[in-house]
Order: C-alpha cells, then structure tokens, then sequence
C-alpha cells in the first residue's frame, strides 16, 4: 500500500484558502489527463457533517435541526459541479429512505446543485458489528467508486473519511484535529485528501 503523507496545512478559520489549495491540486490533475487516453472519468467524493455543512455546534440547542454551510465544502463542490466532476456524497448517517430525504433537504436549503450528484452512500446495518462502523463503510464505498472514477478530492473531518485505519491514526498523532490538511492518500485511485477541521 502507498505511504501517506500531509502536505499543506491551512488554519480552520481559513476555508477559502484551504479550498484554493485543493482546487489547485485538483486543477493540475485534471488539466494533465485531460486529453489522454484510457483515462478514468474524474470524480469527487465529500461527507457530510462538518465538511458540506456544519451541524455540530447546534448540539444541545433547543432546536436540533439547525445546520449552516461548511464555506470549504462548498467551494470545493461548486467547482466540481462547474467542471462536470461527478460527485459522490459518502456518510455515516444510516441508511433510510426518510434520512436520504433529508440529507436532500438540508443540502438544497443551504444551496448545493444536487443534481450533480451522481451517487449517495449511507452506511447500512451490514457494518454495525465493526468498531468504528463509518469508517469502515466509508473505505468500502471509496473503493467502490475508484472501479470507475478517479477521485481528484476526497473530503471529510474525520481522518478515516480520507484515508485508511493505520494511515490514519498515524496522521492523527502528529497532526491538530481543528485545521485543514491535504494529504497525498495511500489508496489507489485518489489523488488528494482534504481533511477538514473537526468541531465535535
């Protein structure tokens, strides 16, 4: 398996700049394959909570059902919806049909295109027995998409949302969980993570 490294940092009160980077990264791949053959379609794949809009800091409110837009998350969809990257949203929230609705909501009210989405993953009760079940979902889903795509941004405030167990605590260590980082992933077919600040 490839080794993974960081390579930019960018502080959690800096969303634009964070994005930036990773749109550069993305840029840079997207325009080196653009004309090759025997290329994979691009794609892009972004969690949810805390990376396309932000719910933790409503926890314990009277409403729970508050939620406002992750400024990074959204720039980074906003460009992959422009250049036509096929976008995949992956989550740990469980599968139903009444939560798919609602995910649908709470992302059109703060304003995101959904009809570019061409997949939406939600964990489902065949990982409950793993300890960290999302994490898990999440590779498993990651992988199913590299079959057919090349995943130019992978985005989530978790470490396992971009990159694999072992990789991942390692990173971990080293690293503050409240900033941005772009890390050079160790999974085949995905050319950057971008893990986002965590709030919870």
């Amino acid at each position: 398996m490839k080794t993974m490294t960081a390579v930019w940092e960018s502080d959690g009160n800096r969303p634009f700049r964070a994005a930036s980077v990773a749109i550069c990264v993305a840029e840079e791949y997207r325009k080196k394959t653009k004309n090759k053959k025997n290329t994979k379609p691009l794609a892009a794949c972004f969690d949810i909570d805390e990376t396309l809009l932000r719910n933790s800091e409503y926890y314990g409110r009277e409403s729970e059902d508050e939620y406002s837009v992750q400024k990074c998350g959204k720039m980074l969809y906003g460009y992959c919806a422009k250049n036509n990257i096929a976008i995949f949203l992956v989550t740990a929230r469980r599968k139903s049909n009444q939560a798919k609705e609602y995910v649908k909501r709470q992302l059109s009210d703060l304003g995101y295109d959904l009809s570019k989405v061409k997949g939406l993953y939600m964990t489902s009760m065949e990982f409950d027995h793993l300890e960290d079940a999302g994490a898990a979902f999440k590779k498993e889903a990651r992988a199913k998409i590299c079959e057919n795509y090349t995943i130019i941004i992978n985005a989530g405030d978790r470490w396992t949302d971009v990159a694999s167990d072992e990789a991942a605590r390692e990173l971990e260590k080293n690293h503050e969980s409240n900033i941005y980082i772009g890390i050079v992933p160790n999974e085949n077919g995905i050319v950057q993570g971008v893990k986002f600040p965590e709030f919870d």
